[in-house]
C-alpha cells in the first residue's frame, strides 16, 4: 500500500493532477431491478427486509438534483433478525461495500486517496408518525487502515423540512497522515434509537422521515492554507548531488522520509527543529519522493532529482 501510495505522490507531482477515486455511482443514476427490488448498483440496502418496500425503503426517484435520477431514504420499518441480525426498527439505508457476515457492519470497498471534503445537495422531510419523536438522517464516511479509523466525517439532518435541493459538504477529519486502503459509506433515513434487541419491541424511529441525495462526490481541492504549507517549504538544491536542505520557516517538521519511485522507503530521520540538511551521496542518479510530515502529523510530498 505504501508503494502504490507514493506512486501516485510521484504522479501527482509530475502531472499536476490525476483522476482520484470517487464513489461507487455517486451520481445515483445506476439501478437494477430484479423481481419486485429496484436496487442501487455498488450499494446494499434492506429492501428486502422493509415491510412495506416501496411505500418505504431505499428508493430511486426522478426528483434528481442532476441527471435523471437520485437516491431517496424514505423511512419504514425493517426487522433483520431472519438474516441473523438482531435489529428491528424504523429507517432506509444505503451502505457502501460488500455484504456483511452475520453480526459484523459492512467492511467497506478498497480505497487509496484522502480526500478533503464530500460534497453532495439533499432534500429533507422530517417523518410524521409517532408524533413527538425527533428522527435524525445522517450522511458518514469512515476511512481506515489496516483496520483502523484514520479518517472521519458525518452529517446529521433533524428538524424543519429541507425543500429545495441545498448544497453541502462535510470536512474529513483525518487522524494521521496516512493514506486509507478502505472507506465505507452509510447513508440513513433515520438513526434516533436503533434497536439491537428483538422484533417484540417497538420501533423508535419516525415513519416517513426522508433523505434525498444527490450528486455526491469527493473533493480533493487542499486549500489555500495547505498552498501556504508547501509554499513556505525551502528545498534546495534540487537538483542536487551531495545534501538537500530542507527549511519549513514556522512549520515544525517531525519526521522526514525518502522513497524510491517504487515506493520503496529509503530513508527516516527525525527533526527537532525547522531546518535540516540530507545527505543524498549514497543514492543513485534519479528521482525520489520526499515525504515531509510536521508535529501534528500532516504531510507533504516534494520530488527530488539526485543527479
Amino acid at each position: 500500500m505504501k508503494k502504490i501510495t507514493f506512486l501516485i505522490s510521484l504522479l501527482l507531482l509530475f502531472f499536476g493532477a490525476i483522476k482520484a477515486q470517487q464513489i461507487t455511482n455517486g451520481s445515483f443514476e445506476n439501478w437494477t431491478t430484479t423481481g419486485t427490488f429496484t436496487e442501487l448498483n455498488g450499494w446494499l440496502s434492506i429492501n428486502n427486509s422493509t415491510g412495506s418496500y416501496p411505500t418505504y425503503g431505499t428508493l430511486r426517484t426522478t426528483d434528481a438534483y442532476d441527471g435523471t435520477y437520485a437516491l431517496e431514504l424514505k423511512s419504514g420499518r425493517f426487522d433483520l433478525t431472519a438474516s441473523g441480525w438482531p435489529i428491528v426498527d424504523t429507517a432506509a439505508m444505503a451502505i457502501l461495500g460488500p455484504v456483511p457476515t452475520t453480526n459484523n457492519p459492512p467492511n467497506g470497498v478498497p480505497f487509496a486517496f484522502r480526500p478533503s471534503k464530500l460534497t453532495f445537495y439533499y432534500k429533507y422531510q422530517p417523518g410524521a408518525t409517532p408524533i413527538g419523536v425527533i428522527d435524525t438522517a445522517r450522511v458518514f464516511v469512515d476511512f481506515k487502515k489496516s483496520g483502523n479509523t484514520i479518517g472521519q466525517g458525518q452529517f446529521k439532518i433533524y428538524g424543519n423540512a429541507v425543500g429545495n435541493y441545498t448544497y453541502h459538504e462535510i470536512n474529513i477529519n483525518w487522524n494521521t497522515a496516512d493514506v486509507p486502503d478502505t472507506m465505507r459509506m452509510d447513508l440513513t433515513s433515520g438513526l434516533t434509537s436503533i434497536n439491537f434487541n428483538s422484533n417484540s419491541n417497538p420501533c423508535h424511529n419516525q415513519f416517513g422521515n426522508t433523505l434525498i441525495i444527490d450528486k455526491m462526490l469527493f473533493d480533493y481541492s487542499s486549500g489555500i492554507s495547505e498552498n501556504e504549507r508547501i509554499n513556505n517549504i525551502s528545498f534546495y538544491p534540487n537538483p542536487a548531488t551531495e545534501s538537500v536542505t530542507i527549511d519549513a520557516g514556522a512549520i515544525k517538521i517531525n519526521t522526514i522520509k525518502i522513497f524510491n519511485v517504487l515506493g520503496d522507503e529509503l530513508k527516516e530521520m527525525k527533526v527537532e527543529n525547522a531546518k535540516c540538511t540530507i545527505d543524498v551521496r549514497s543514492f543513485a542518479k534519479g528521482i525520489y519522493l520526499v515525504q515531509i510530515i510536521d508535529k501534528s502529523d500532516k504531510s507533504i510530498t516534494k520530488k527530488l532529482i539526485v543527479e
